[in-house]
């Protein structure tokens, strides 16, 4: 059949399969026109649009199903067949492209949870002799589906295991004498869950010589299943080569069909997908024999490493010539990223862990082995290669605008590419390598040490610069946050507190940005980073960041220096010059910090401030904590401290003036209730709140999803106070501030500041005994370090944090597309600078000349995968936006603007695309889901039925706006039932979850190992 007749062919089968009345016997030659007939992804993705499956689903799902199980059953036989002379390519390829385009409409659909669960877990499957494997692979199971228990019309069946299926499974010729090893439980004769055998052929595909992976040699047999790791790098020594795209867009879709596998989180609330999980992901990550495992590891993480690194130091693999292979690289090297942090990232639902036990999946205690495998790695060059992919890109948009490159020839340093080259080459990935590094941070104790140790404080600058350069980008919303929450993590970790109290490099000082310095040189990384910190709140700091940032300064103050028993060599106390620019002896707290954090005090103690609500008192008592923190432990090294409170007497003490007013207004409106009829005991969050404004906290949840609060501030203290008691006596800053206030008055009565410079009043600090005055303080426990030691905040995973985690993630997953296509056209622009630089002499240029050049890509659609489907996961937002950056433009780019605009031989195509974001739902649209309204993600269903769609749509855009995880409620893109009972699924009680197997070492350790 000619290629451009297999579109109306798969069609008008389509509508026959769409006929209610349509019942197609197994053996009828339609189901197999459907592997046989299409040439690429387009032609299945265009032929069967989002309103015609819908359709099927909806008319016939007798059809639609059997359509499903035929289809997988077909690739799992061909998948056996990878070694005898039939393994037959295109077919493999177009049981993946349909199973990749059906599968979502079947996952969205939560009537249909039980018939999925039939179709793919249960073990009541007949053999199908027309489809028996000859062979089977090593490594791989032999067994074949049968089609009996769909063919009915009862599609909501009990999951029965009524039919046996023989199995044969070959032993692995690497014996794996670790206990950690996933075994398929071979004495029994009960065959594998469909589901189950998807996954593991997958994985076998994605190492199929001539399919997947070059053949290592001449006497290699042809379509055999070799497991060779992808690219050099871990477990593979060796020169990196030029891409192969015919393996390339082969790999792609394999990836692909993995990641839609393992989609069904998309359709779930936020609070179920860390409990629920997917199955297909529990299999891929827990029952991969040890030699796959590994291999895949490998392959995904040296690919992901490589296509991460400098471009101006290290061939990246990205460097096409050809726009569409260009294109296929890109989204390869994409979808395994995501693949693989989601492997990493994943926890183990402890609900399947019976389940894979009872279907003969595994027969060991089951774990995730990537995490496992991860942090077993400890070579010296496998921690240098971890580093070189994935620590230093963190550092390169610093690097990039730097002193030394804004020093540079301009427009040299563009048209070599450089610039250019190294700030955007990860702009689209910045998401998935923060969480990688946090992955690796968590499970490898090796790396943790070493970039604890030779990264340390310098991670959080570059982290803090991040957050500085987009906070208010749209589009890097969900990145600022994680890099935020990465913060907090960091600053719990004592081997990194501890290098906050040191000198800052100058050396390292003068390779910052310019407009990232501060007005003085900074005495230790800590007044650094609080004093960018306060400057980030006192201006235009989103108030999704706020409570984080504030939980990191509250860590960050307290930490003091070791005692010094040096002699300081100046004859004279300092002068308030001094104390804003010189570095102290004792390495004690700046000036000019102090004084931004006496600033920060200042507007969060304002009255229209702590109105805004209630969770602001919290943040102010925060602040008032840390500082008394520092008095009270360490009073011999705060006559900074001890200076500045005194100077700002009127902000300490405006603090309790505030809180009372504030008190006062809470009693006059606690009087009104009765009056006006209303139960309700909290305010109400109207849209606009809930979007922009995370730090609302309800009881229920508060101390699963932010950090556990310092004594007297938890939900449990509060609710012990008396019940009608005013706010001035029950803040949970008033001790604090009771106790600064006692040290300003003491300080009134033994320092003289009338007509005295800085070196004066110091002199007379230091000369009021203020060690032996604050001994004599009735000190609360919490600050008595004789009593109790400082202990940081830190950030807790839970089932909902752990479902924000995932859920940027999957946003990331679901706009994989567009953000592919707009990295596509950035690289373009940057082979045609580098170009156009050879040619004039500025540098050299070269780009992969594929043997393979004239081949035509079957792997790209303009199409999005989940496109039409009823994500409830996060909103699908309708509008259109471009998807260039939002952010400053920095001196290259405008730069590159100029040149553009002088030489109009490069165009770079301004996409335009839907929206999504994670945030709140708004009235309206509250509303029209209450009134049944359709949303406008949802296809309609007026179009023809044998109608393609030709429209060359891509999928909504989600927009990188983070999902802050104080509450359920507070989730950007939160349905107002998120929390209601799901179908076919029984509540799932919130609690909290281990994450890391290796946890940072403390002197007490709340993180367990992975279940």
């Amino acid at each position: 059949m000619d290629p451009k007749d297999a579109k109306p062919a798969l069609a008008e089968r389509l509508f026959r399969l769409a006929d209610p009345l349509s019942h197609i016997a197994v053996s009828d030659a339609i189901w197999a026109s459907f592997w046989t007939l299409p040439r690429s992804v387009n032609d299945v993705f265009t032929a069967f649009s989002p309103a015609n499956i819908v359709l099927l689903r909806d008319t016939n799902p007798r059809n639609f199903f059997l359509l499903i199980r035929l289809t997988a059953t077909r690739l799992v036989s061909l998948a056996r067949q990878t070694e005898s002379g039939t393994f037959n390519k295109l077919e493999v390829l177009n049981c993946a492209r349909l199973l990749t385009r059906l599968l979502p409409y079947l996952y969205e659909k939560g009537e249909l949870a039980s018939a999925e669960k039939t179709l793919f877990w249960s073990l009541n499957n007949t053999v199908d002799p027309h489809t028996q494997a000859s062979g089977s692979s090593n490594g791989s199971t032999t067994a074949t589906v049968g089609f009996d228990s769909l063919c009915s019309t009862d599609l909501s069946s009990a999951e029965t295991t009524n039919g046996m299926v023989d199995v044969l499974v070959s032993h692995d010729k690497m014996i794996d004498n670790i206990s950690m090893k996933p075994t398929v439980d071979e004495s029994q004769s009960g065959s594998l869950p469909l589901g189950a055998l998807l996954v593991l052929q997958a994985v076998n595909l994605l190492f199929t010589t001539g399919f997947t992976v070059p053949a290592v040699d001449k006497q290699s047999r042809p379509n055999s299943v070799e497991f060779s790791i992808w690219e050099p790098g871990i477990g593979l020594a060796g020169k990196l080569k030029h891409p192969d795209i015919a393996l390339d867009s082969n790999r792609l879709e394999i990836l692909r069909l993995l990641l839609v596998l393992c989609s069904q989180c998309l359709y779930r609330q936020v609070s179920n997908v860390v409990p629920l999980g997917s199955r297909y992901l529990t299999v891929l990550v827990t029952a991969v024999p040890r030699l796959r495992m590994l291999t895949l590891i490998s392959s995904l993480l040296n690919l992901v490493c490589r296509s991460t690194k400098d471009p101006n130091e290290y061939n990246t693999g990205l460097d096409l010539e050809i726009a569409a292979q260009k294109e296929v690289r890109i989204l390869m090297v994409t979808s395994a990223m995501q693949l693989f942090t989601q492997m990493i990232v994943y926890p183990l639902p402890k609900m399947d862990q019976d389940f894979l036990h009872k279907q003969g999946i595994l027969i060991d205690t089951p774990t995730n082995l990537v995490r496992y495998y991860c942090g077993r790695l400890h070579k010296e060059q496998e921690l240098e290669f971890l580093e070189d992919g994935l620590v230093r890109p963190l550092f390169r948009l610093m690097d990039a605008n730097s002193g030394v490159a804004a020093n540079a020839s301009g427009l040299s340093y563009l048209i070599k590419g450089k610039f250019l080259a190294a700030a955007s080459n990860l702009e689209d990935w910045m998401t998935e390598v923060v969480m990688l590094v946090w992955e690796f941070y968590q499970c490898n104790k090796k790396f943790r040490i070493r970039l604890a140790t030779q990264y340390g404080v310098k991670l959080l600058v570059a982290l803090l610069y991040q957050i500085f350069v987009y906070k208010s980008s749209e589009k890097h919303r969900n990145y600022v946050r994680t890099c935020s929450y990465l913060v907090l993590f960091l600053s719990y970790d004592t081997i990194i507190t501890t290098q906050l109290v040191t000198p800052f490099d100058k050396q390292y000082y003068a390779t910052l940005p310019q407009h990232f310095r501060l007005s003085g040189s900074p005495t230790t990384y800590r007044d650094f980073l609080v004093t960018q910190t306060c400057a980030v709140l006192q201006t235009d700091c989103p108030l999704i960041l706020v409570p984080t940032m504030i939980e990191w300064i509250y860590n960050m103050v307290p930490q003091m220096p070791a005692a010094s028993s040096s002699v300081p060599t100046i004859n004279r106390r300092p002068s308030s010059r001094d104390l804003a620019t010189t570095q102290p002896p004792t390495l004690q707290m700046s000036y000019s910090t102090c004084s931004a954090v006496t600033q920060l005090i200042a507007k969060f103690s304002s009255v229209e401030f702590l109105r805004q609500q209630d969770v602001n008192l919290d943040l102010l008592a925060l602040l008032m904590r840390s500082l008394c923190h520092v008095i009270a432990r360490n009073p011999s090294d705060c006559a900074i401290w001890f200076y500045v409170l005194l100077k700002n007497k009127s902000i300490f003490e405006n603090v309790i003036v505030s809180i009372r007013k504030v008190s006062a207004t809470n009693d006059v409106q606690d009087e009104r209730v009765p009056a006006s009829g209303s139960n309700s005991p909290s305010p109400t969050l109207n849209a606009e709140t809930s979007e922009d404004d995370p730090l609302y906290r309800g009881p229920t949840d508060d101390s699963l999803i932010r950090p556990k609060l310092p004594v007297g501030m938890s939900f449990r203290a509060k609710a012990k106070l008396p019940l009608n008691a005013p706010l001035e006596l029950t803040w949970t800053g008033l001790k604090s501030t009771t106790v600064l206030l006692d040290v300003i008055r003491h300080l009134e009565a033994n320092v003289t500041t009338t007509s005295a410079d800085a070196a004066s009043i110091i002199n007379q600090i230091h000369g009021a005994k203020m060690p032996e005055f604050i001994a004599t303080l009735k000190l609360p426990n919490e600050y008595n370090p004789a009593k109790t030691k400082f202990e940081p905040l830190r950030f807790t995973w839970s089932n909902l944090s752990l479902g924000w985690y995932t859920s940027v993630l999957w946003c990331l997953i679901y706009n994989q597309l567009e953000v592919c296509k707009s990295k596509s056209v950035l690289e373009d622009s940057i082979s045609a600078f580098k170009k156009v630089g050879a040619d004039w002499g500025f540098g050299t240029w070269s780009t992969f000349n594929s043997k393979s050049s004239t081949m035509e890509v079957h792997s790209l659609s303009p199409i999005g995968i989940w496109d039409g489907t009823d994500v409830k996961l996060f909103t699908i937002k309708g509008g259109t936006r471009d998807i260039a950056l939002t952010g400053p433009k920095t001196s290259v780019d405008m730069a590159t603007d100029s040149f553009i605009k002088r030489f109009g031989s490069i165009a770079l195509n301004r996409r335009k695309s839907s929206a999504a974001s994670l945030q709140t739902l708004s009235s309206q649209t509250q509303q029209a889901h209450r009134s049944g309204t359709e949303s406008p993600g949802r296809p309609l269903l007026s179009r023809g039925l044998g109608s393609t769609d030709n429209t060359q749509s891509t999928p909504p855009l989600v927009n990188y706006s983070p999902v802050p995880p104080p509450v359920a409620d507070d989730f950007e893109g939160f349905n107002l039932n998120s929390f209601s009972k799901q179908p076919n699924a029984p509540p799932v009680p919130l609690k909290v979850t281990p994450r890391n197997s290796l946890s940072i070492i403390r002197t007490r350790s709340n993180v367990a190992p992975d279940d």
